[in-house]
C-alpha cells in the first residue's frame, strides 16, 4: 500500500498522523486506504478529524458495523489540539495550543517574571512545524538578551526587557 507507506513515513509524528490533500476524493481515498493498513500491521485508527464534512462518507461504507460502533472515531468536534496547535474546523483556522488563562493570569496581574520564568515560558511554546516562528523568537530573543546581562535566575528581569515581554505575550 504505497499511498499509506508515504503519508506513515512522512506524515506522522508521536501517534498523529497529519496530512493534507487536495481534493476530497483524495482524501476519502487515502482515510481508507490509512485504516486498512493500519489494522494490517495490528494498529488501530482511534480517531479521525476533517474540515470537509462528507471526508468519511466512503469509508463509513466499508466499515464493519463492529467498527461504526466507535463513537470516537468520527468525533464532530470543532476544534482539536495536534502537534502543540489548536486546529478550528469550522473557521479553517490554526493557533497556538497556549494555556490562555495563564497567559492571560500573566497579563492582569502585577507578574515580574525571572529569567527563570522567561525559560519556562519559551519552551513550553510548541512549535514543531515553526508556523509561529514570528512569536517564538521574540521570547527567545528577549530571552538571550536578558542572559547577555547575566541577570541571575530568580532575579525579576530588567523593566526595558519587561515590556517587551508582555508585548509578546499579548501575540499570544
Amino acid at each position: 500500500q504505497p499511498l499509506a507507506s508515504k503519508i506513515l513515513n512522512k506524515n506522522i509524528y508521536v501517534d498523529d498522523v497529519c496530512s493534507s490533500f487536495a481534493t476530497l476524493q483524495e482524501a476519502q481515498d487515502n482515510a481508507i486506504v490509512l485504516k486498512s493498513a493500519l489494522k494490517t500491521g495490528g494498529f488501530e485508527l482511534v480517531k479521525l478529524k476533517s474540515n470537509h464534512a462528507n471526508t468519511f462518507d466512503r469509508l463509513k461504507k466499508v466499515l464493519s458495523q463492529e467498527e461504526l460502533k466507535d463513537e470516537k472515531l468520527f468525533e464532530t468536534e470543532a476544534e482539536v489540539k495536534v502537534l502543540g496547535y489548536k486546529i478550528n474546523f469550522e473557521n479553517d483556522t490554526i493557533s497556538l495550543a497556549v494555556k490562555e488563562e495563564t497567559i492571560q493570569g500573566m497579563l492582569e496581574t502585577a507578574y515580574h517574571p525571572t529569567k527563570r520564568n522567561l525559560l519556562s515560558t519559551t519552551m513550553a511554546i510548541f512549535d514543531p512545524n515553526g508556523f509561529f516562528m514570528y512569536v517564538t523568537s521574540k521570547f527567545k530573543i528577549i530571552y538571550r538578551n536578558v542572559c547577555a546581562e547575566q541577570t541571575p535566575w530568580d532575579t525579576p528581569i530588567a523593566d526595558h526587557h519587561l515590556n517587551e515581554w508582555f508585548s509578546s505575550l499579548r501575540l499570544l
